[in-house]
């Protein structure tokens, strides 16, 4: 999964966050990675990799990881 934070094309003010992966698997660990870490989104940060790991076997992730 991928979370960018990029400048509005249509006001330099503002800024849009991205949150996004290549299936529904890697956007529910982008959506996770930005709901337990929330802190760590509020600085600067421009993006980050995240991966998903099924922990308990269900089939959904359930923790993830920054990769960068």
């Amino acid at each position: 999964g991928l979370i960018e934070r990029i400048k509005s094309p249509f006001d330099s003010s503002k800024k849009i966050l991205v949150v996004c992966g290549l299936n529904q698997h890697g956007t529910r660990a982008a959506v996770l990675a930005l709901v337990k870490h929330t802190n760590e989104f509020r600085n600067e940060i421009t993006a980050r990799v995240v991966e998903g790991f099924d922990e308990d076997g269900d089939g959904l992730v359930d923790s993830v990881e920054f990769l960068e």
